[in-house]
């Protein structure tokens, strides 16, 4: 039987790599593509927990979702968390 994660977890990775890609073309001196890569370690972290945290007990709606949509929120988050990380280093 195949997990739900699984499926979610690949259409997240297609996602992915089209951004990856996408902001590969971006003239930004690797701005976009910094968070993009970030965005997608954080994903990946947050996968590699569900997974070691879950192994035998069934997913919660959060882990179904985080699944799904987490890599898009995590962009959306990203540039937020970055301003505010060059601002604190630079006063």
């Amino acid at each position: 039987m195949e997990s739900p994660l699984g499926k979610w977890v690949i259409f997240s990775a297609i996602q992915q790599v089209v951004l990856v890609v996408l902001a590969g073309f971006v003239l930004d001196d690797g701005e976009t593509g910094r968070t993009v890569l970030c965005a997608c370690g954080a994903y990946w972290a947050g996968i590699i927990i569900i997974v070691i945290r879950r192994r035998d007990i069934p997913y919660s709606w959060s882990d179904r979702f985080f699944g799904r949509w987490g890599f898009l929120a995590l962009l959306v988050i990203t540039p937020i968390a970055w301003m505010g990380i060059e601002y604190l280093k630079n006063h």
